[in-house]
């Protein structure tokens, strides 16, 4: 061969290695294939872990803990594993503010949880909302929190609990004249204002009203005024450091009448501070975020005992798990890109939790069973599973 003809040769050779090149490079360039996802899915909540409150913050984050364990074990999310950055509240609005920001700007969480209160919760949610980042409430009940279109309740609202309250005494037990002593509080007033709402469409009427101070203990005037006002039903303060206090010097002063309460009453210290008086008169019925005796419930029950060597809590235990069961169950399905996951959220049906089975989520609030409880042989039984569509839908 000629050098000539080498040189063309070698020309050819150079030209279509350019061109391949050149060809990758477009591909690359316009048609790159998505990459997988790796590294860990990181979810950040927040709670009170120090103060009054801590033991329900505490609560909240060994729930969350649990689920992450168990989604770990089992091979992760799409191979992935799950990780939980936790924060202190403080008790401050403006600790959570802060806290909600590292979660966004510093760690890059796919989701929150909100492991407080209302008031908390309301300042958190807020900044989440901001940063188009989806948020759930395991336990806060206040109905501004999920206003927006990133925050989720996967607790009980304050308004659907109050209608099935105000249901249950009207329909079921037939009372007719309600009073309320409600404490100051964003949820608690939430609540109670659902209850009077409910219970005068249904035909009632309320006779009494006041607020209390948080802690407050003294309570014989107040139910003197009460007793007078012919009222056949209560809706009492819902703390148990309130209620057992409401509860005893009631019947001490002869009030017979049902008294109703919020979760936050439904732990063993109400039955043992209460005792015989719990299941006097007209008896007490208080809320409950699951249902004790359903098998997926009673099993995670054991779980958490096992794990912690504790009882899990009323409230925030269970929901901070279905949080983190949620986040896992929507990643694996659409992937961890924060707009992805708020659409799947929104679309979930049917979740089976260990706080109940969520049918929908309905403009953020989550639409299930409310469990309410009485106590019988000292310990809590249930009274009614309200199950109806217009008492359990914030909206209805």
């Amino acid at each position: 061969m000629s050098k000539r003809g080498i040189s063309t040769t070698v020309i050819a050779i150079v030209a279509i290695v350019i061109l391949v090149i050149a060809a990758v490079g477009v591909y690359y360039l316009f048609f790159q294939p998505p990459t997988t996802p790796s590294g860990t899915i990181k979810i950040g909540l927040i709670g009170p872990l120090t103060g009054e409150e801590a033991w329900i913050g505490y609560d909240g984050l060994d729930g969350a803990m649990l689920a992450v364990e168990e989604i770990n074990a089992a091979g992760g999310v799409n191979g992935r594993e799950l990780e939980i950055v936790y924060y202190d509240d403080g008790g401050s609005p403006e600790q959570a503010v802060s806290m909600a920001r590292k979660l966004i700007d510093e760690d890059h969480v796919v989701a929150g949880i909100l492991d407080h209160g209302s008031d908390l919760a309301m300042a958190a949610s807020g900044v989440f909302e901001e940063a188009k980042v989806p948020a759930l409430v395991p336990w806060a009940g206040h109905p501004d929190i999920v206003k927006g279109n990133y925050t989720f309740r996967v607790g009980l609202s304050a308004t659907a609990p109050g209608n099935a309250m105000s249901y249950y005494a009207y329909s079921t037990l037939g009372k007719r004249k309600l009073a309320v002593v409600c404490t100051v509080d964003a949820y608690e007033e939430s609540y109670a204002g659902a209850m009077k709402a409910g219970f005068e469409k249904l035909g009632g009427e309320v006779v009494y009203d006041k607020l209390v101070e948080w802690g407050e203990k003294e309570y014989t005037s107040m139910l003197t005024e009460l007793k007078n006002s012919g009222a056949d039903v209560i809706l009492g303060p819902h703390d148990f450091s309130m209620s057992i206090p409401f509860t005893n010097q009631a019947r001490g002063l002869g009030i017979t009448a049902p008294i109703f309460y919020g979760s936050s009453s439904s732990v063993q210290e109400y039955i043992d501070g209460v005792g015989q008086a719990g299941e006097s008169g007209g008896g007490v019925y208080v809320l409950f975020y699951m249902q004790l005796d359903d098998p997926v419930t009673t099993a995670y029950t054991a779980r958490y005992q096992a794990r912690y060597g504790k009882a899990a809590g009323p409230t925030a235990s269970y929901t901070s798990y279905d949080c983190v069961k949620i986040i896992a169950q929507v990643v694996g399905q659409v992937g961890d890109d924060h707009a992805a996951l708020t659409t799947g959220i929104k679309g979930l049906t049917n979740f089976v939790g260990v706080g109940g089975t969520i049918t929908k989520f309905d403009r953020g609030e989550d639409v299930k069973p409310v469990p309410i409880y009485t106590i019988q042989s000292g310990a809590f039984t249930l009274a009614k599973l309200v199950t109806e569509p217009q008492y359990i839908s914030p909206f209805v």
